[in-house]
């Protein structure tokens, strides 16, 4: 059903002519509840992806492409590689004993195999990451060396509530599809960017789906919105005007699965009882000049297990540049 949605959209929102984009793109995105607004320094605390992307100019990558999957119509085509880390705490790090109602401590040390395809208004990315999960990702040290540049306490529950050293992989498939743009009040340029995808592997399995609003200040560039570590974006063509705009996004996952809370606790005490569903909540504003690409955002998760006690919060600063 998944795949249907985007072609009845594309009928149904046609698009203007395909323009190429640049051939290489390298970027970083950050996701840390430091920056949210409100503070913070639990659950999913901390979220760091680097990444570049190279057009296919040789084909490579299209002869990789299934006879079913083939676009209509023009497109490029780009691999890449990306490198992240991700980290999970309980909602109090200033504990040292176990706490068996919470979230255990948890890092994702990863590297990541990217493909892509873009069409005038389509993005389809493909990622495969391969890492490891415990006390090898190196989560504890990095989060103390950030404490000490900062100068707040250190965390204090790492050796006796860390999830064990796993080896993992992960396979994902994400598509942003952007309807047509419509000018609001003949002035005020307005688009819509629909995503869903999923995920399988030892880390994650889950559906998602969602949505992009998108409202321009000076313009709007044609790309696919601002980016999130679920999916970095590929290169888009660009006027070289100076552009900005304000973004509302909503994502829906139903999760299957979760290692970081589905696993067996530290100590043996039975695993926290996760939530089926999540949402997740931005605002943000994004800013482009030529290739280069930057965007803020404050997030909102609502509770990924049962005694939670509430929503979560964090903040997304992303950039890319291409040439």
């Amino acid at each position: 059903m998944l795949s249907r949605i985007p072609l009845l959209l594309l009928l149904a929102f046609p698009a203007s002519a395909f323009e190429p984009g640049a051939k290489h793109t390298a970027g970083f995105i950050e996701e840390n509840d430091v920056f949210a607004l409100g503070g913070g320094d639990s659950f999913y605390t901390q979220g760091l992806k680097l990444f570049y992307l190279r057009r296919d100019d040789a084909g490579k990558v299209k002869r990789l492409e299934p006879s079913w999957f083939r676009p209509r119509g023009a497109a490029e085509y780009f691999w890449g590689l990306a490198f992240g880390q991700n980290m999970y705490t309980p909602r109090d790090i200033h504990i040292a004993a176990p706490v068996p109602d919470d979230r255990p401590y948890a890092g994702w040390l990863y590297l990541g195999f990217l493909l892509q395809r873009r069409q005038q208004a389509t993005l389809d990315t493909i990622e495969l990451d391969a890492g490891v999960v415990g006390p090898d990702s190196r989560a504890e040290q990095a989060q103390r060396f950030v404490h000490r540049v900062i100068n707040v306490r250190q965390p204090e529950g790492w050796a006796s509530n860390q999830l064990g050293t796993r080896w993992s992989a992960n396979l994902a498939f994400q598509r942003r599809w952007r309807m047509e743009r419509v000018d609001l009040f003949d002035r005020i340029p307005f688009d819509i960017i629909p995503h869903s995808g999923a995920a399988v592997g030892n880390v994650s399995d889950y559906l998602n789906m969602g949505n992009t609003v998108r409202i321009g200040l000076f313009g709007l560039p044609e790309d696919f919105g601002a980016d999130f570590i679920m999916t970095p974006s590929a290169s888009a063509a660009s006027s070289g005007k100076f552009g900005a705009y304000l973004f509302a996004r909503v994502d829906g996952r139903l999760t299957v699965y979760d290692s970081f809370l589905d696993r067996g606790r530290p100590g043996g005490f039975p695993r926290v009882a996760r939530e089926s569903t999540v949402a997740d909540g931005a605002v943000g504003l994004a800013v482009s000049f030529k290739g280069l690409r930057l965007a803020w955002s404050q997030l909102w998760r609502t509770t990924e297990f049962k005694t939670q006690g509430g929503a979560h919060h964090y903040a997304s600063i992303n950039g890319s540049y291409s040439f």
